[in-house]
């Protein structure tokens, strides 16, 4: 069976090739479906990856370089980030 224009299944002669169509298409779908999520996952895997790495390094220079101890450069950081970013 195959489709007109307008969507509506029509007969043919040969219904192996309209079915290979439509099961090629099933297949397809199914394909683009799975590299959408696998690509959503590896974006999602990265992110986070990146978001511990720079928690990570944060530490490190905490522990290491400021010896746990507040930076004074933080306070004038915090005071100006909060008169440039909008309140949500």
């Amino acid at each position: 069976m195959d489709k007109n224009k307008k969507g509506e299944i029509i007969k043919t002669e040969n219904t192996d090739i309209a079915v290979i169509k439509s099961n090629g298409q099933i297949l397809f779908n199914k394909i683009s479906d799975l590299i959408e999520q696998s690509r959503r996952a590896m974006y999602i895997h990265a992110n986070a990856t990146t978001i511990k790495m720079f928690w990570e390094i944060g530490r490190y220079i905490n522990e290491d370089i400021l010896e746990s101890k507040r930076a004074e450069y933080g306070k004038s950081i915090v005071s100006a980030l909060t008169t440039q970013l909008p309140l949500v």
